[in-house]
């Protein structure tokens, strides 16, 4: 009589939903073959080697072209002062999937493809330069621009209409589990000598890793690459969550000094302006395993009581869980000139590996303690 139990299904189907496009002039084909030039932006390529190109620059265009759908399984059981104990427990297990998961334009001082050729040519440090042209401090560690880069499809024509459909993928906020616990307990009087007014509260939180992508940035156009093996992923180790951090220059050609470990991710299609076969959202990022507790002493006053001085000790993050944020997932930027350079009828570009790939930079609150006396009347 005191409980409640509930098994639901809930889902959500959306359509027309907002994201956006990133439209080419250039296509590989103009990279490779045609003039390089015309992919370069237009004050970059007057400035550094006096020639206008025929092509305008890329756009970032807002559009509602996305959907999305949302399943779930929800469990949750409720008591309400079940002899002095109340609590809630609730699960989900769910999955999104869409085809965009945001549709917040990127803020730059610069455009990306000025910025990062301006970085290059000034020796600069690439991600640091970026973050500084950054207006969204959000973009920091994941994409900003849509990843339109599905293979076969990006760049394709001059509209560049990309694979939607390609794009289809687990949402940037999908989360397949997650369980929560919050709960009160009226604490009898077991000893004349601790009184009444004694409670205790708290809120345990487990939820599963979130996904992300792996890409690289070309002239500022984000690109997936293809997989020469299968990585590992280990969101325990800050210091090599993605493939060991390996750099994407460590190749069977190009074998890096000092490791004989060689990068999981291949950046070969990036040298023609193609995307590699490495689909969105493909990896999944760090747990959530979260303890906050409280304990609490109200003390009466006045005929009725109506007065009460509480005291509340609270610890969020009681046991100082290690709860780390997405790894940073940029393979690094290719701002290279492609040019012959060896002789062998190939162009070769310049890869520079970011140094913080594979890393987890961020992490959530470590354990906080707060006290706080309140006078309620």
């Amino acid at each position: 009589s005191g409980s409640l139990f509930e098994v639901a299904y809930v889902g959500s189907v959306g359509s027309k939903l907002p994201r956006n496009r990133l439209l080419l002039e250039c296509t590989a084909d103009v990279f490779v073959t045609i003039n390089l030039v015309d992919c370069l932006p237009l004050q970059m390529a007057g400035f550094w080697f006096g020639i206008t190109p025929t092509l305008t620059d890329s756009i970032v265009q807002q559009e509602n072209s996305s959907n999305s759908n949302f399943h779930s399984l929800q469990l949750r059981w409720e008591t309400r002062n079940l002899k002095g104990f109340t609590a809630r427990i609730n699960y989900l297990w769910a999955h999104s999937i869409d085809t965009a998961s945001s549709s917040t334009p990127p803020v730059f001082l610069l455009s990306p493809p000025t910025a990062s050729l301006s970085a290059f040519f000034s020796v600069t440090n690439a991600d640091q330069y970026a973050a500084l042209n950054n207006g969204n401090p959000a973009l920091s560690t994941r994409p900003g621009f849509p990843v339109i880069s599905t293979r076969g499809s990006l760049p394709s024509d001059s509209l560049n209409s990309g694979n939607l459909r390609g794009e289809r993928a687990s949402s940037d906020f999908d989360a397949r589990h997650r369980f929560v616990i919050s709960y009160m307990y009226d604490v009898p009087k077991w000893a004349p000598a601790i009184g009444s007014g004694w409670q205790i509260a708290g809120i345990t939180t487990f939820q599963s890793g979130q996904p992300f992508t792996v890409f690289g940035d070309f002239f500022g156009i984000p690109l997936r690459p293809g997989l020469a093996s299968q990585p590992a992923i280990n969101t325990s180790n800050p210091d090599g969550a993605i493939d060991g951090a390996i750099p994407m220059i460590c190749t069977a050609l190009n074998p890096c000094a000092g490791t004989a470990s060689i990068s999981a991710f291949d950046v070969t299609a990036f040298n023609s302006f193609l995307p590699g076969s490495l689909g969105r959202n493909t990896f999944e990022g760090p747990d959530l395993v979260n303890f906050d507790f409280s304990f609490i002493k109200n003390s009466r006053f006045g005929s009725d009581g109506r007065i009460n001085l509480q005291f509340r000790a609270e610890f969020f993050n009681l046991f100082n869980n290690s709860n780390f944020r997405q790894p940073f997932s940029q393979l690094g930027q290719f701002t290279g000139i492609p040019l012959d350079r060896d002789g062998d009828g190939i162009n070769d570009t310049f890869t520079v590996s970011n140094p913080f790939f594979g890393q987890i930079l961020q992490a959530r609150n470590p354990r906080e303690v707060q006290l706080s006396l309140r006078l309620t009347f």
